[in-house]
């Protein structure tokens, strides 16, 4: 069972029939649940006779083609981040509660 990993993910949007504009960010997860992720990376995919070509492209590019901001997902973000504050105030708590009872 892998327990971390790490590498790129990514999502699409199709903007028409022969293009698409496509984003890839790093992530790190562990528990293939908590994860973060960083380095937003845009590329606009374009079908030709020969297949599809791509070229990268800028944020600004991407959302003036999307019309809406294209980001990475809350929970791929931070998952890590609140998975840690999740823990540290259930800790917090349990040691309150514990020197409150004793």
């Amino acid at each position: 069972m892998l327990f971390f990993g790490w590498g790129r993910k990514s999502t699409q949007r199709q903007i028409s029939a022969s293009q698409v504009v496509a984003m890839s960010w790093s992530s790190f997860h562990l528990f293939f649940l908590f994860a973060l992720g960083w380095g937003k990376r845009y590329s606009l995919a374009t079908l030709t006779e020969q297949g599809w070509a791509q070229r990268e492209i800028t944020e600004t590019d991407a959302k003036q083609l999307l019309g809406f901001d294209l980001d990475i997902p809350l929970w791929n973000r931070f998952g890590l981040l609140i998975a840690a504050a999740v823990g540290l105030v259930l800790i917090g708590g349990i040691n309150l509660v514990a020197a409150l009872a004793g």
